[in-house]
């Protein structure tokens, strides 16, 4: 949570307008998206089979 908070002060600081983030779809990521729903992150998008076959991709967004 500190790492997530200083790149968002740091996007803040830099005049940026949004943080997009991509992870997969498999359970094993399923702890990290959760995460990032907590700390208001957003789902935007998402690709199935991206990376192989049965590993999609989805990408999440926050503006800033």
């Amino acid at each position: 949570s500190k790492l997530l908070n200083a790149m968002e002060e740091y996007v803040r600081a830099n005049k940026g307008r949004y943080i997009l983030i991509a992870t997969c779809d498999t359970d094993y990521y399923q702890p990290a998206r959760l995460f990032y729903e907590k700390n208001g992150y957003v789902k935007v998008g998402a690709i199935p089979d991206y990376y192989v076959v049965g590993e999609g991709k989805i990408d999440y967004l926050k503006r800033i």
